[in-house]
């Protein structure tokens, strides 16, 4: 009996240990967007981010905590029938869209205008930046190679 209350003890020991790593992913992303965000909005002005979403590359909302979250970025999910009245008036987007291929992260994020019109969405493009992470295997981690904004 000790043992199973050892083992069980063990395992939920594991788990919550599991659970407090660092999400280097979502790390870099939020790293991305700060950096966009030091190139495009006044860092004085609050009222930058106020009236910008941000979404992911499948058109839901995402949840951004790096070093700008306090100007407020907002969060929709742009295909959910419930926001079409916000969509009709029309929104401010950035778009990320994370890729991994072998040990490089390319993050592109695209500012785009949405809107709802006659059953369809239209995206006007307005420009957008490239974040290039690769992973050092000898420093054993993600270093910033480069990041390019492009606008219109």
């Amino acid at each position: 009996m000790i043992w199973k209350l050892f083992i069980v003890f063990l395992f939920l020991l594991s788990k919550g240990y599991a659970q407090k790593q660092e999400n280097e992913y979502k790390k870099m992303i939020d790293s991305a967007i700060s950096i966009m965000c030091q190139k495009v909005l006044k860092p004085t002005e609050n009222q930058g981010a106020k009236d910008l979403y941000l979404i992911d590359e499948n058109n839901l909302d995402y949840n951004y905590t790096g070093m700008f979250a306090q100007l407020g970025f907002k969060r929709i999910n742009v295909l959910d029938s419930r926001n079409i009245s916000v969509l009709k008036k029309g929104i401010h987007a950035w778009q990320i869209f994370p890729v991994l291929h072998d040990h490089i992260l390319k993050i592109t994020i695209i500012e785009f205008f949405i809107t709802y019109k006659s059953r369809n969405y239209n995206f006007g493009n307005g420009g957008g930046s490239e974040t290039i992470f690769e992973y050092s295997c000898s420093e054993n981690k993600w270093l910033l190679v480069k990041s390019d904004y492009r606008g219109l």
